[in-house]
């Protein structure tokens, strides 16, 4: 039912280790030829997770027709049937313990740079998260104690656990929708958080707009809003900023960033996307001094981390003032800022 006539419309690891695991009765394949189709499944996604944000609305054709010849090889070489599910989402970072949970309910574990398919269910440990690309590019990213089945190429079906969801701000990006026992969520170009304990869903919205489709009552969310659900009760709206602890565990699944020729701007306003803070610089000498400034290479570690070695190249440093909400950069050596 609805309560609220002003909501917002509807809107409508290794693939091929999959695959042997469901062909066990046939002949195995040649070594050799396993090998390569493992090793086509992982160009391609490399390829696709590297261009997915400066190619975001041809990354679906190009997934489509990447993935087409690797399924061809695969029905080839392996003579299984080719309307196997195809994959949805690549491991792009991951810790702790990541698994896919077979037919017969066992536990196999996912390996860092595996594809999952249409119809696989992730469980993590009580220490452990993932972060998925999914193939239209969103962020997927998955914390302890989770188990959440990819029902479909546009959809995921969390049981219980958290996710978070980043569609890097564009709002012509696909849409991905949540299921849980307790409603469905559905995006608008918006970073926005999922947890589902007991019979409680709570989901926090950073960016964009959310609705969710309950099954006693429906809701709409907006930036800083984290609306709580819970069996017929109506629901709960709190505040919440876009920032601080309730946040911190998605840093470390931010997956890699390629930051070799690009200034340094760019990677200080990344990582303030990732931590929810305001990016400020000090003075203007600083922040020509950053902008100035090119890097080399690639962003491994977690964003903190990352920031902290990458300023003190350039002989800068900076302070997080949680009761602004600010990332503050400053010259090093140089006062804190109030």
């Amino acid at each position: 039912m609805t309560d609220n006539p002003n909501l917002p419309p509807r809107e409508s690891g290794d693939a091929v280790e999959a695959l042997l695991g469901q062909a066990s009765r046939r002949p195995r394949p040649p070594a050799k030829a396993t090998a390569d189709v493992r090793a086509a499944v992982h160009s391609q996604w490399q390829a696709l997770v590297r261009g997915r944000r400066r190619r975001r609305r041809v990354v679906a054709a190009g997934l489509a027709a990447g993935l087409f010849t690797v399924a061809v090889a695969v029905t080839q070489l392996l003579s299984v049937d080719p309307t196997v599910p195809a994959p949805v989402a690549v491991s792009a970072r991951q810790h702790g313990d990541v698994f896919l949970v077979g037919n017969q309910s066992e536990l196999l574990p996912l390996s860092p740079a595996s594809a999952v398919v249409a119809g696989q269910t992730v469980l993590t440990s009580s220490d452990a998260g993932l972060g998925l690309d999914w193939h239209s590019g969103i962020s997927v990213r998955v914390d302890a104690s989770t188990r959440v089945e990819m029902t479909a190429d546009n959809a995921i079906y969390l049981q219980t656990g958290r996710v978070y969801i980043d569609t890097a701000s564009d709002e012509n990006a696909e849409s991905l929708v949540v299921k849980t026992d307790v409603g469905t969520v559905t995006h608008v170009g918006t970073r926005y958080m999922v947890t589902v304990k007991d019979d409680e869903l709570t989901v926090a919205v950073r960016d964009g707009r959310v609705r969710i489709d309950g099954h006693y009552h429906d809701a709409a969310a907006q930036p800083g809003d984290q609306v709580r659900m819970q069996g017929s009760a109506r629901p709960v709206v709190d505040r919440l900023p876009r920032y601080g602890d309730t946040w911190r565990w998605t840093e470390t699944l931010a997956g890699a960033l390629d930051v070799d020729g690009r200034p340094a701007d760019a990677f200080l306003r990344w990582v303030g996307h990732e931590t929810g803070y305001r990016l400020v610089y000090d003075d203007p000498a600083t922040e020509t001094t950053v902008r100035e400034t090119r890097l080399k290479g690639r962003v491994d570690a977690d964003p903190r981390t990352e920031l902290a070695l990458r300023l003190m190249t350039m002989d800068l440093d900076y302070e997080i003032d949680a009761a602004r909400g600010e990332l503050r950069v400053r010259r090093r050596g140089g006062d804190a800022a109030d």
